[in-house]
């Protein structure tokens, strides 16, 4: 299994989004849960693989069949790309009609609602998710992945070098007893 800190790190990435979610901060929540998968993806990123490629074969692969979002890997990719980089639900791939335009409902709103709406206004290219289907997807995604690398002993140590590489909260206590013992030679 990824270390015992990497799964702390994309617990507490979950909590927060979850916690946001509840508040009402939608786009904190969006920014947490896109860049969750980015770094659950990143655990099985190819030799020579891009960002994008590695984001949708992992959404395709775990993210996808543990929810019901009624989405592809690309409308997804195309929605975090606008989400992390310009705070729009557009990048380049929905302005070029190569992914449709993301919009979200939460708490008790429901997507279908929204979606009819858009659909009445002449918004083809446009599909509507609920934000928690996208956070239960992503755990769901995740069990499903962690799963899947007990499995496959050489994934699950490519896995597990990659997430030793991540960045991880490391206790302070730690940090202090490591620099006294570099103090005292």
């Amino acid at each position: 299994m990824p270390t015992s800190q990497f799964s702390q790190a994309i617990q507490n990435i979950l909590d927060v989004a979850e916690m946001s979610l509840e508040r009402g901060l939608t786009v904190p929540c969006l920014i947490l849960l896109y860049a969750g998968i980015d770094t659950i993806a990143n655990l099985e990123r190819r030799v020579g693989e891009g960002n994008q490629a590695c984001f949708v074969r992992w959404v395709d692969e775990f993210l996808l069949p543990s929810s019901n979002l009624g989405c592809t890997a690309r409308d997804l990719y195309s929605a975090r790309c606008g989400v992390l980089h310009t705070g729009t639900p557009d990048s380049d791939l929905t302005t070029t009609r190569r992914a449709r335009r993301l919009l979200y409902a939460s708490g008790p709103g429901r997507a279908g609602n929204l979606q009819l709406v858009a659909e009445h206004l002449g918004q083809d290219n446009l599909l509507v998710i609920h934000i928690s289907g996208l956070g239960e997807g992503l755990k769901r995604g995740y069990a499903s992945f962690l799963s899947s690398l007990q499995r496959d002993p050489v994934r699950l140590a490519n896995a597990e070098s990659r997430a030793a590489e991540c960045l991880v909260d490391t206790e302070q206590q730690l940090v202090d007893a490591v620099a006294q013992a570099v103090r005292s030679g």
